[in-house]
């Protein structure tokens, strides 16, 4: 499983992630930065483990399913 999980599923913000965070992690040793090194942290553990917002359509937006019963009749007043 994870072996899948590393290796499957890379597209373009995953490797904008690696990228960000591999040049955080070496921001951080030169630093010594702990915000850096936390931040570098969060991005690589995204990169590994193929987590994140989008990463398994966990941000799309729940609709309310509606019937075709409940449908209201909307009416529109002419303005002059």
């Amino acid at each position: 499983m994870m072996k899948e999980t590393l290796l499957k599923g890379w597209n373009l913000m995953r490797f904008l992630r690696l990228g960000m965070g591999s040049i955080m992690v070496a921001q951080f040793f030169h630093t010594n930065d702990k915000l850096i090194g936390f931040i570098a942290a969060l991005l690589l553990y995204q990169v590994i483990f193929n987590k994140g917002c989008c990463a398994n359509n966990e941000c799309t937006p729940r609709h309310k399913t509606v019937s075709v019963n409940e449908v209201e009749e909307i009416s529109f007043e002419e303005i002059k």
